[in-house]
């Protein structure tokens, strides 16, 4: 069983995986569309420091990198909220991971029914 440490550096890399893979897809765009996007890297990496200052418990961990497409559920969560650049990161981060650690429980708790 992995201690939360480790839970931690996991999400980290599940994390900073998924920006480069970002990256990866930017390399086949064209200058323009690379600039445009430029904000949007900006804020993801935003987002992964935040990760790491974070001091979530075993489960919320354990729900996170479970999560497909973390970065950009994060990304898309703070763009859809009224936050300003580096000002709501981390709050809208807190609803994210309450949002996502309530629908891992849910599906554990129908996985159980329906296993009985």
């Amino acid at each position: 069983m992995e201690n939360k440490e480790e839970l931690k550096q996991k999400l980290i890399e599940k994390l900073e995986k998924e920006l480069q893979e970002y990256k990866g897809y930017l390399r086949q765009k064209s200058p323009d569309e690379i600039i445009e996007s430029a904000y949007q890297m900006t804020v993801k990496t935003l987002i992964i420091g935040e990760m790491s200052e974070k001091n979530l418990d075993y489960y919320e961990l354990k729900a996170l990198i479970k999560q497909k497409d973390l970065l950009a559920e994060f990304y898309e969560d703070w763009r859809n909220s009224d936050g300003r650049l580096g000002e709501n990161i981390s709050y809208e981060m807190d609803n994210s991971i309450k949002i996502i650690v309530d629908r891992a429980v849910a599906e554990k708790i129908k996985n159980n029914r329906e296993s009985r």
